[in-house]
């Protein structure tokens, strides 16, 4: 079978990894943890002996490796037998390669937190405990120390000139002796040039990176579990999409946060990264709550706020613990209303008053239908509001909206186009983005997000205002309290706001807003999360199955 460059790579790191490596580890140094699929006879060996151990059709995530650290600490031998398995050839892609890499790194990083490594290394005689070392949280705490070495140099200082080689060339020489002792050595010299012509020391250097994140991560915040490799056939070129989704946090992020340092942002002062809520949000003054999982084909909307609804519970919790008390937090993960609650549920030291759902982008997009429809440049729309959900229940109010200070309905006479196919538009534009680009909106929710903020940050100019998802209570428009509704807000430019009074709704807004749902849609969601807002057992009884906008 002919196999792709990468596939040939991890085949020959996999032969000599499994083969004289597992050997000698085994017999004499006497070091060998190696995990395989534990069986009913592993179960049944380390249970009688009082050790850990755990049969299933998944592997549980280094398990039977603890129960060979016990077994040695017993001073029982682990022996390394070998099988061959014919007609189990397959290729690999980098994702294949990345989530192997992930799981053995989390996996040792799990290990080093574990006692018995501590018991090990002071049992060993000196040999024994550098072989059991290298052989295991050793392997990755070179590359990690390696990674740090940059731009790092008191522990440039520190650390030997020669450790930024040594663990390359210490699988390069397991896989010289392994090819030299099977084929002779003239054709593993050859092979191993070969590799080297097609670019094997990049694909080294790209798991060399993933390794030190995924390995340092888990030390630092824990939570490793075990990961799927799925290392099949590879027959389609993965998406860009897909890539970065995979190497996003190990790789790409970091070069994103070096652009932005490059850039000069006069109110950037640095960019920390980091997966753990309670580091990242210390003392924070404001919090962007961007993500959410999408909604997939054929999910529930009721599945989608339970799933979005436990992420943005821990964001609320973590904000309450470490935050600024005067934190202002913004969510744009959807569903943006529900989620919003959710938050401020679960921070209860933190302003209800301080959570804002994200629905200025529909502002925006109101704004914009209206300008087009005038024939003007869209600064010269204002005072346009989003009732309401961020769904396609959203009411957009054109009966308060001005151009160039004339209410719209006097320099708009298509009271059909208005009342019809302006609200349609707006609740749509997201699903007909879609449609024409492949993927949701992203350079307009940024500036919606920026929008926003400058909505807070700077005085409301006179007789204008903006729209945001708040929170109901003490609202003056009759909207049910307790809910996250989009409203007229208008600020000073202290971060605060407060409601607008002397909107009009009249009999057609009001009727509009019953009509469309939007209230009895964020109850129904409000009752469908109760389990994650403290408010009892979840009832899920959503009046129908509205889309969020992008989803038609």
């Amino acid at each position: 079978m002919k196999y792709s460059s990468l596939g040939w790579f991890m085949s020959n790191q996999e032969t000599s990894f499994v083969t004289i490596g597992q050997r000698v580890l085994a017999t004499p140094l006497k070091v060998y943890f190696q995990y395989r699929h534990p069986d009913v006879f592993d179960r049944i060996f380390h249970i009688i002996r009082g050790d850990i151990s755990k049969a299933s059709r998944g592997i549980n995530l280094s398990e039977n490796i603890f129960a060979r650290f016990n077994s040695t600490l017993r001073q029982e031998n682990i022996t390394h037998d070998e099988y061959i398995q014919v007609g189990k050839d397959r290729d690999v892609g980098l994702n294949q390669i990345s989530l192997f890499e992930a799981k053995v790194a989390c996996s040792n990083g799990e290990q080093i937190l574990n006692r018995d490594i501590y018991h090990l290394g002071v049992r060993f005689d000196f040999f024994r405990m550098l072989s059991y070392y290298f052989k295991t949280v050793g392997f990755y705490v070179s590359p990690m120390m390696v990674a740090l070495m940059r731009g790092n140099n008191p522990l440039k200082a520190t650390m030997a000139s020669q450790s930024a080689v040594q663990l390359g060339l210490l699988i390069a020489f397991l896989m010289v002796m392994e090819f030299g002792l099977q084929w002779g050595f003239r054709t593993a010299l050859g092979d191993i040039i070969i590799m080297q012509l097609q670019l094997y020391l990049v694909l080294f250097t790209f798991s060399f990176r993933t390794k030190s994140h995924y390995f340092g991560r888990i030390i630092r915040h824990d939570g490793a579990k075990y990961r799927a490799t799925g290392r099949g056939f590879v027959g389609r070129h993965v998406k860009f999409a897909e890539n970065y989704k995979m190497y996003s946090k190990s790789h790409f992020t970091k070069r994103v946060a070096m652009e932005l340092e490059d850039s000069l942002y006069p109110l950037l002062r640095e960019v920390s990264i980091g997966v753990n809520p309670y580091d990242v949000f210390e003392d924070a003054e404001w919090a962007l709550l961007v993500g959410a999982k999408p909604r997939g084909p054929g999910m529930e909307r009721a599945a989608l706020l339970d799933i979005n609804g436990q992420i943005f519970a821990e964001q609320g919790k973590a904000l309450n613990a470490v935050a600024s008390r005067s934190v202002k937090v913004i969510i744009v993960g959807n569903p943006c209303n529900t989620n919003a609650l959710i938050c401020l549920k679960n921070a209860p030291n933190i302003p209800a008053k301080n959570f804002h759902a994200l629905t200025r982008l529909d502002e925006n997009r109101a704004k914009c239908q209206l300008a087009l429809k005038a024939g003007v440049f869209y600064d010269k729309v204002s005072n346009v509001t989003i009732w309401g959900n961020h769904s396609t229940t959203q009411v957009p109010d054109f009966v308060n909206a001005k151009i160039n200070g004339v209410p719209v309905k006097k320099v708009i006479t298509d009271t059909k186009w208005l009342e019809q196919e302006f609200t349609e538009r707006v609740q749509k534009r997201g699903g007909v983005l879609i449609q024409k680009w492949g993927r949701s909106s992203a350079a307009s929710t940024a500036v919606s997000i920026v929008d926003g903020i400058r909505s807070l940050i700077t005085p409301t100019p006179e007789g204008d205002w903006f729209s945001s998802g708040v929170y109901t209570n003490g609202n003056p428009y009759g909207i049910a309290e307790d809910i996250v509704f989009s409203m007229p807000c208008r600020s000073k430019g202290d971060g605060d706001y407060e409601l607008v009074k002397e909107v009009v709704i009249d009999d057609f807004l009001r009727e509009r807003i019953r009509k469309a749902s939007t209230e009895a849609e964020l109850i129904a969601e409000k009752r469908c999360v109760a389990h994650l807002t403290g408010e009892g057992n979840a009832f899920c009884d959503l009046p129908e199955d509205t889309m969020l906008p992008g989803e038609q």
